[in-house]
């Protein structure tokens, strides 16, 4: 795991005492310390951690080498080194809660807690304002405290433990650069349904905006009626089927799991014939709707007994234009 210091210098474990002088210097020009001082702050504070990590990295390689017991190369370092609030873990796999300092594990908790209860208690305030909020209050405590929020939100919201999650992942998929890839750079389970959510979001956009308009009243009417669904609701249910395959993550942040699963259960439930009919009525989510002259002509061109009547009607019009 690339410690949050390195991270925030843009560096990963390999980088050199001189690596980092040289990225510190680089995002020192792109902050205006005057109208800006704390994130000059987080960034001295970031670039001071890194220098304590690298001297003491090069005197651990400095007393391998001595010793004539260096180890594998790739053999993780797992031990535990402080700097002023970073709590500095070279190569180490990600921290046990044990080993995550406990005021770093307080504010992270702490603003969980206050976004939770601000998304219950301020339902009119958009998601994307609270989560803002939480930011601006992890910015000012320990530097690591900002990822162990980012690990808890996402946690948070793929275990659906916390509410107004369509408009929380898109506010946290921007402020934590989810829909970048060196974003995220865990490579964890985390990581992985970050990547789903993203690619299901990308895709429900992706949908024609009428077919959108269609499916989105019948997502949020579930999310209210939660397990115990209208029959309209359950009717509705193979349209919301045919995008799960494209748009599953993004179905789960409006409607929980225990609701789909009934919602799904309660269709099954339903007469075969009926079941039948409202299969038929589905759609692929990912094709433009078709206008309705459209689809009587594709409906009547398919059918030979339909050619037959047409037939027999211009037959009778030309008989009667004759007489």
């Amino acid at each position: 795991m690339i410690p949050g210091f390195l991270r925030h210098l843009g560096l990963d474990t390999d980088a050199s005492e001189r690596d980092i002088k040289r990225a510190y210097a680089e995002r020192l020009k792109a902050i205006d310390q005057a109208a800006d001082p704390d994130a000059f702050a987080r960034l001295r504070e970031a670039f001071e951690a890194a220098r304590a990590w690298a001297v003491q990295k090069d005197e651990r390689h400095a007393t391998s080498d001595e010793t004539n017991a260096t180890p594998h190369e790739d053999a993780p370092d797992t031990t535990v080194y402080s700097a002023g609030a970073f709590t500095l873990e070279p190569v180490a796999p990600p921290a046990e809660p044990s080993r995550i300092p406990s005021t770093v594990q307080a504010d992270a908790d702490r603003a969980m807690e206050t976004l939770g209860n601000a998304l219950l208690s301020e339902p009119d305030t958009p998601a994307s304002e609270l989560l803002a909020r939480a930011v601006a209050f992890i910015a000012t405590c320990q530097f690591d405290a900002r990822q162990a929020f980012e690990a808890r939100l996402a946690d948070a919201i793929a275990t659906q433990r916390i509410t107004r999650r369509a408009g929380l992942f898109p506010a946290a998929m921007e402020q934590f650069a989810w829909h970048q890839a060196d974003g995220r750079g865990r490579g964890d389970q985390r990581d992985a349904w970050i990547e789903r959510a993203v690619t299901s979001l990308a895709n429900w956009q992706a949908f024609p905006e009428k077919r959108r308009k269609v499916l989105l009243p019948w997502l949020k009417q579930a999310a209210r009626e939660g397990e115990t669904l209208s029959l309209a609701t359950v009717q509705a249910w193979p349209r919301v089927a045919a995008v799960m395959p494209y748009a599953g993550e993004y179905v789960r942040l409006r409607v929980d799991d225990a609701a789909i699963s009934q919602w799904k259960a309660s269709f099954d439930a339903l007469p075969p014939g009926e079941r039948g009919k409202y299969r038929d009525a589905a759609w692929d989510p990912r094709q433009p709707d078709i206008p309705a002259w459209k689809r009587i002509w594709s409906h009547v061109s398919g059918s030979w007994w339909w050619w037959i009547i047409i037939a027999k009607a211009v037959l009778l019009a030309l008989q009667a234009i004759r007489r």
